[in-house]
């Protein structure tokens, strides 16, 4: 394969071929170089048939990547909308925006926005000994000692946490593309050639009925895995309207940090050593309004429910 990349990129202009023949005769004394050259500008369509050989060896590589990453992003995203653990992780999280928030309509939300969960480590309680997120985990493995093992739930996520599934699926059309261009190629080398068992002609039909087959199997996985991706999106309440609905990396990465955040919060021993996030105020009273109050802040950052 190198050596027809060397061979293409070496190889003589049509002038400097016809000065090379045109000084051809016996008492021409050619170097090697030379020689090569006069030796092969006998092969009939040798430029043509050297870029169809170069992309046949080449295409195995240019189409290796996309299987894996499909298969990876396509299970990343069945694991996110089936995992039981994050659901419950999801319904702790719910649950004491829903008690800070307590006495203010955003104290009934059914749900928050996933922007809130990398704002949960910024706020401590007020003893400073734990974060809002520490205290969700502790609750989350109290309540559902299973959710413990959420990285194992979600093992491919971090995987897929860079793939931008878009950019594969414009990469597949690509190779597709390459396909057309040297497919032509090879037909008007077929077309022209001179010697009815050049095995030029077999080889090259061969291979281009069976890579357009696996390029279009590629191409539908690809279209698949982002139909896929868009039923995560709005499992998890995002819309076409919103960015993360042509972002894939972003989607992964907001999963995937959480699912680092919430594993590094969870208690390193099974004691129960209790929190101090209470409400400092009476119910039906705003939250935060209190002087002192430790949860303000978290209340205004973390916006639980969107409302």
């Amino acid at each position: 394969r190198e050596h027809l990349g060397s061979i293409l990129r070496e190889y003589a202009t049509p002038e400097e071929l016809q000065e090379i023949n045109d000084m051809n005769n016996e008492e021409a004394n050619w170097d090697k170089p030379e020689l090569f050259l006069i030796t092969i500008s006998q092969v009939p369509q040798l430029k043509g048939r050297l870029k169809c050989w170069k992309f046949k060896m080449d295409f195995p590589e240019l189409i290796g990547e996309f299987e894996p990453t499909l298969e990876t992003f396509t299970k990343a995203c069945d694991e996110l909308t089936g995992s039981k653990s994050l659901q419950k992780i999801f319904g702790v999280i719910l649950t004491v925006g829903n008690y800070l928030n307590g006495g203010t309509t955003k104290g009934q939300a059914d749900g928050f926005k996933l922007e809130a969960l990398g704002k949960l480590t910024s706020t401590k309680d007020s003893k400073n000994s734990q974060n809002v997120l520490q205290y969700c985990a502790k609750k989350s493995v109290e309540k559902y000692p299973e959710v413990a093992d959420i990285k194992q739930e979600l093992e491919t996520v971090p995987r897929a946490n860079r793939i931008d599934i878009f950019e594969t699926q414009r990469g597949i059309e690509r190779v597709a593309k390459e396909i057309k261009t040297h497919s032509t190629m090879a037909a008007s080398v077929i077309k022209n050639l001179k010697q009815e068992d050049d095995p030029f002609k077999p080889l090259m039909e061969k291979f281009f009925v069976e890579s357009e087959k696996t390029v279009s199997h590629l191409s539908e996985r690809a279209s698949l895995a982002v139909e896929k991706f868009h039923e995560t999106c709005l499992f998890f309440g995002y819309s076409e309207k919103d960015p993360k609905w042509k972002d894939s990396a972003e989607l992964m990465t907001v999963f995937n940090n959480f699912v680092k955040d919430f594993s590094n919060a969870l208690p390193k021993d099974e004691r129960k050593t209790g929190g101090n996030f209470k409400r400092k105020h009476e119910m039906g009273k705003k939250v935060g309004g209190a002087a002192g109050n430790p949860m303000a802040s978290v209340i205004s950052q973390l916006k639980f429910g969107g409302r």
